[in-house]
Parts: C-alpha cells; structure tokens; sequence
C-alpha cells in the first residue's frame, strides 16, 4: 500500500503564494512530522526544508501530490 500525503495529519497549508484580486493563490504544503523537520538540508534537493507540494487555485485548496516525496518517513514505517 503507497503512502499519501493527502491522507497524513502531519501535512500542513502554512500560506498561500501568488493571489490576486481575480484569484486565490496556490497553498504552499509542508510536512510537520518531527522526524522531517530534523533531516538535513541536502535531503530536499533544491527545495524549501519540508516542502511537499502545492495546493489548487481554489478557495477550498488541496495538495496536488498523489503519493508521497522520497524523503517522507512514514515509508520507512514497517506496518
């Protein structure tokens, strides 16, 4: 069974980024897990410290991601 981030509590909307008067702005998604937040810098690549994804245009936003980033610890859970 894959891993969702959609599914997980620790996946947090910190804030919205780009809004407009004509629209909303995209929410910006991160991971809240206290395992993640004390993983090196280099393990996200090019990427802000637990960024995971960002969210529709829409007033009720939600993650775009489907499954879960490589570096997520919830995989390496044994269930």
């Amino acid at each position: 069974m894959k891993i969702k981030c959609t599914e997980c509590e620790h996946l947090i909307m910190h804030h919205r980024s780009g809004g407009t008067y004509s629209s909303y702005g995209r929410g910006e998604y991160y991971c809240e897990h206290p395992v993640s937040e004390r993983l090196p810098a280099k393990t996200f690549g090019n990427r802000a410290k637990c960024f995971v994804c960002f969210g529709t245009n829409e007033r009720e936003t939600r993650p775009t991601i489907k499954t879960a980033p490589r570096w997520c610890p919830e995989k390496g859970k044994k269930k």
